[in-house]
């Protein structure tokens, strides 16, 4: 467990004074929506707090892990909806407790409160994000790779696997964009880059093997090992983005949305958040890591059980929507004129597309 913790009622004043004068700077700069109405708003205002609690120092001492969208803030962050512009006169000052500070605390010349997060909020940046309005309105990958960037310091062993993840999250994304119509053949050359990427750092990280479960009485099998997991998925998201890259979208016989909107939820939900899930059990920090790590071995072997059945599942729909590739997709321009020769490997068709750059 950590040293130096802040107490729970610590802990409690300083979120709430931080979301004070969060409420207050969105005033100030005459922001006037909540954090419901923006994009990725939970994640925003998950990121500005710890951003707070790591400037001062604080973020070693509170409850805090790295999960799928790096450094959260657990139960200290609280519904998006509670958390919009409001004049500082108009909320009530956030009682100190009454008992000392901890001793991590005390060479600190003051505390903050609510009236000093405020002024904290209205100059702050995040990377090349340099304001809170650019903030909020930054799409996800810009904000996470900014964040991820600037605020990697305790997961220096982990920030080159998350900042792969945003630009395989910036690809799956694109069928909400209507962006996938210009999923070229550069385009998934430039993919199946950072995917071999991806896999390479995966397997880089040792903590991702089952054997390195004991300390934590996790029990999976050889075929559970959440690298492989993640890697099967990946294979497939190569499968249907190389599909994507060699017809034009008419071709296709219908609206793809609803198959890729699945793979990019199961990416988010099940795939990558199982492997970040190993890295917030080496990431605990705060008074209430117990149950933090209690929540993250559930977490865990839940997203573990069925993933295989869930994958299948959108195999299935994807091949039914004609998202995987084909014999003919496969065929070297030879293949048609010598009957009997074998189709090329994936890989043999990388290699072929980069010789013809």
């Amino acid at each position: 467990m950590a040293r130096n913790n802040l107490s729970e009622r610590w802990e409690e004043y300083y979120s709430t004074a931080i979301q004070k004068g969060l409420k207050a700077a969105l005033a100030d700069v005459s922001i006037e929506k909540s954090f419901d109405e923006f994009d990725d708003g939970h994640i925003k205002l998950n990121k500005l707090m710890y951003v707070a609690m790591a400037e001062r120092g604080l973020h070693e001492e509170m409850q805090h892990s790295w999960h799928r969208y790096g450094g959260d803030l657990g139960t200290l962050v609280p519904s998006t909806r509670t958390v919009g512009p409001v004049e500082l006169d108009d909320l009530p000052e956030t009682e100190q407790p009454q008992q000392p500070r901890p001793s991590g605390d005390n060479s600190r010349k003051t505390v903050w409160d609510e009236s000093d997060y405020r002024e904290f909020f209205k100059t702050i940046s995040i990377g090349s994000l340099e304001s809170l309005n650019e903030i909020l309105e930054a799409s996800r990958a810009t904000l996470l790779e900014e964040f991820y960037t600037e605020y990697s310091g305790e997961i220096e062993d982990w920030v080159d696997l998350y900042l792969i993840n945003v630009r395989i999250q910036e690809v799956l994304h694109l069928y909400a964009e209507d962006d996938l119509g210009q999923f070229d053949n550069e385009a998934y050359m430039a993919f199946a880059e950072t995917l071999e990427a991806f896999e390479r750092e995966l397997y880089s990280h040792s903590e991702l093997s089952p054997d390195h479960f004991d300390e934590y009485d996790i029990d999976l099998s050889s075929d559970e090992n959440p690298a492989d997991l993640l890697t099967d998925f990946l294979d497939l998201v190569d499968d249907i983005y190389f599909t994507i890259s060699q017809q034009d979208l008419d071709e296709f016989s219908g609206d793809l949305s609803y198959q890729l909107s699945m793979v990019e939820e199961f990416y988010h939900e099940r795939a990558w958040n199982l492997v970040t899930k190993v890295i917030s059990l080496h990431t605990m920090h705060g008074p209430n890591q117990e149950a933090l790590l209690y929540g993250s071995i559930s977490d865990l072997e839940q997203l573990v059980n069925g993933f295989s059945i869930r994958m299948e599942r959108i195999e299935s729909e994807c091949r039914a929507a004609d998202l995987l590739p084909n014999s003919n997709q496969f065929r070297s321009p030879e293949a048609d004129s010598r009957p009997g020769q074998q189709l090329p490997t994936r890989d043999e068709f990388r290699q072929a597309l980069k010789g013809d750059h």
